[in-house]
């Protein structure tokens, strides 16, 4: 049976256009843009559903680390020959592996393949935003096989490209009927099991492909996937799909082998169509490839049958060694056997990098909602832990500085009943009785003593006091002053002005007031006699 799929994307410049672009001068430059990164911290379940089996894998991630504790795959019995019979039995394994593995706090993921589901890889300008959606919606609407009103469409940029200066990205698109996402979410759906992400098969596995001994992104990797009824045959650019081609053939070939002939026919036949592919899509791509031709799914442990590839292939067959992958750890050896087996699975529950999610926008509506209540929750937790911890330190500190409190009271009460505080108290009274009468002994400075002292500060030197009177009673002004200036060199009047100013400047002195003043001439100078009537504080 053909899919989607089988339509080849042509990704790479032929051979003819490399010689013509390498006789112009290196003109492109590519750059891979790696996907963000998940920061998860939890278990995240995987499911993958088809008509054939019923595929889980739990794996438990806490920032890159990431350990996978169980992987299952349950075959549909072919006695279920009805949809309701079959749907039946799908819902109760569900039911059976998500009791098992999960929670109501686990992640889930589902993965997705078929006829029903299509990949491209376009070629955009660099956009962002609005434009890029509008850019985008067009070129999904132009390539996809399917009506853009009837499927379900997401991207992700790849690759970032400078041709002849002209800023370009590589875009990966996914996309699904709205039919197939419908009949995939409907068994989850019905348990009340929410789906946070649906991701194609073929791009979910490609994210294992790091892990590979000497993984290099610009090699190119070919797995092939044997199911019941059909294989699955991808190539990557380091792990970026690039092409897949579906063919009709299956496990089930193998069900009523009589003898090797049967098994002889089936190898010759896969080798047939892998080697087809192959050379079609090495015509399409100038990358180097890798000597290895992997094989998961129904037949990964049949050794029986990669010894019969070896010899008919140039390239090597061996299983995909997912279990010896550096990128997670397994929990016990009991999964070791069923992890290449039901590696689409795994796949999506190890996966920690945002992919293309074909989730409907009201699905992915409510997983944000539940994401950002899940983060409010978790920082609400994360604040009563610390409110928590500070209030039992500050409870810690009290009480220690509560128990000190109480040890020095008693110490002072126990101090109190005796008798030397009986003599300390007795000597106290004594000292404050001696202090009360000394205080009446010594006299206390009087208003005037200020006003002289204030006086003598603000006189200068020229000047000489002869009388100062001060009169309590007086309500306008309460003294005066009488004094000579005697000065050879500045007039005695300039003198006279500064020692009023400076009067005035004081806040013992106001209303200053000159009443009179008389000049005579004394030896080499003059002496000028003056009253000064003022306000004082008394």
């Amino acid at each position: 049976m053909a899919s989607a799929l089988d339509t080849p994307t042509r990704l790479a410049r032929t051979p003819g256009e490399t010689e013509r672009q390498s006789r112009r001068g290196p003109a492109n430059r590519e750059r891979m843009i790696k996907p963000s990164r998940h920061i998860l911290i939890g278990r995240t379940l995987g499911f993958t559903v088809t008509s054939e089996s019923v595929e889980a894998a739990v794996c438990f991630h806490f920032g890159n680390r990431r350990r996978i504790l169980d992987a299952r795959k349950v075959y549909i019995p072919q006695t279920l020959t009805t949809s309701e019979q079959r749907s039946h039995f799908v819902s109760g394994v569900l039911d059976d592996m998500y009791c098992d593995m999960g929670s109501r706090t686990t992640t889930v993921s589902l993965t997705i393949e078929g006829p029903e589901t299509a990949f491209r890889s376009i070629q955009l300008p660099a956009l962002r935003g609005k434009s890029f959606s509008q850019a985008l919606w067009y070129e999904a609407k132009r390539q996809l096989p399917f009506p853009i009103n009837d499927c379900y469409y997401d991207s992700r940029r790849i690759m970032a490209t400078d041709v002849n200066s002209s800023p370009r990205i590589m875009v990966s698109l996914w996309g699904a009927t709205h039919r197939l996402v419908a009949k995939q979410l409907a068994p989850f759906q019905a348990l009340r099991i929410p789906v946070h992400a649906i991701y194609h098969t073929p791009d979910v596995i490609g994210r294992l492909l790091v892990g590979l001994p000497g993984f290099a992104p610009d090699h190119n990797y070919c797995l092939v996937n044997v199911q019941k009824s059909r294989t699955e045959i991808a190539y990557y650019r380091g792990c970026e799909l690039e092409f897949s081609h579906v063919v009709s053939l299956g496990s089930h070939f193998l069900s009523n082998r009589r003898d090797d002939t049967v098994y002889e026919y089936f190898a010759e036949t896969l080798i047939n169509e892998i080697q087809n592919s192959l050379d079609y899509y090495s015509g399409q791509s100038t990358s180097a490839f890798s000597n290895q031709v992997y094989l998961y799914g129904d037949l990964a442990y049949s050794d029986e049958l990669v010894n019969r590839l070896n010899p008919r292939f140039e390239f090597s067959v061996r299983r995909f060694p997912a279990e010896e992958l550096p990128l997670f750890q397994l929990a016990n050896e009991t999964i070791r056997s069923t992890v290449a087996v039901s590696l689409p699975a795994v796949a999506a529950a190890v996966n920690n990098v945002r992919l293309a999610n074909l989730l409907p926008p009201e699905h992915k509506a409510v997983m944000v909602a539940r994401r950002l209540d899940r983060r409010i929750f978790a920082g609400l937790g994360l604040l009563i832990c610390l409110l928590g911890v500070v209030t039992f330190e500050r409870y810690h500190v009290t009480a220690g500085q509560r128990i000190k409190l109480e040890a020095i009271t008693a110490e002072v009460d126990q101090f109190r009943n005796s008798d030397l505080f009986v003599t300390y108290d007795s000597v106290k009274q004594q000292m404050a009785m001696d202090k009360a009468y000394l205080s009446r002994l010594t006299p206390s400075p009087s208003h005037a003593s200020s006003l002289l002292k204030e006086l003598s500060n603000l006189t200068p030197p020229e000047v000489r006091l002869f009388d100062l009177g001060l009169a309590r009673e007086q309500t306008d002004r309460n003294g005066h002053l009488a004094g000579v200036v005697h000065s050879s060199a500045t007039p005695p009047e300039v003198i006279l002005a500064e020692f009023v100013e400076r009067l005035r400047h004081s806040p013992a002195f106001s209303l200053i007031t000159v009443d009179g003043s008389q000049k005579r001439k004394a030896g080499d100078g003059f002496d000028l006699v003056f009253q000064i009537s003022f306000m004082g504080v008394i």
